[in-house]
């Protein structure tokens, strides 16, 4: 990261193409003449299987390897993963954190996006 970035930005690239098939499309937009109707919300269905594929035992195994690639001694455990995620509010971050209902458990899976933040900060400590 930048040392001009805001803490935990990540930049995110999004390539728009015209299409005639709209059936096609991840995503659509398009104009309106009446101030009334110039905005539009799309709701982009997401698999969070796909999007959100790491519990935290897996985050924390991931960041602690790639600490020990880059010769970083630093021990990365749940307890330390537990505490970022409380200091920094990830579970708030829809971009981070997904909340899993199965029955009376939560659980909360975890984003490519999010490994890579919380890497990059730990290993700055």
């Amino acid at each position: 990261m930048k040392d001009n970035d805001v803490d935990g930005a990540i930049t995110q690239t999004i390539k728009l193409m015209s299409t005639k098939k709209p059936k096609e499309a991840d995503i659509t937009f398009s104009l309106a003449d009446n101030a009334e109707d110039k905005v539009h919300f799309i709701s982009i269905p997401k698999d969070t299987n796909i999007a959100h594929p790491y519990f935290a035992t897996d985050v924390v195994k991931m960041v602690q390897e790639s600490l020990e690639l880059n010769g970083d001694m630093q021990i990365f455990n749940m307890y330390k993963f537990n505490e970022f995620v409380r200091e920094k509010k990830v579970k708030e971050n829809v971009s981070y954190c997904y909340k899993v209902m199965l029955g009376r458990t939560t659980r909360y899976k975890y984003s490519q996006q999010f490994v890579e933040y919380i890497t990059y900060i730990v290993s700055q400590k």
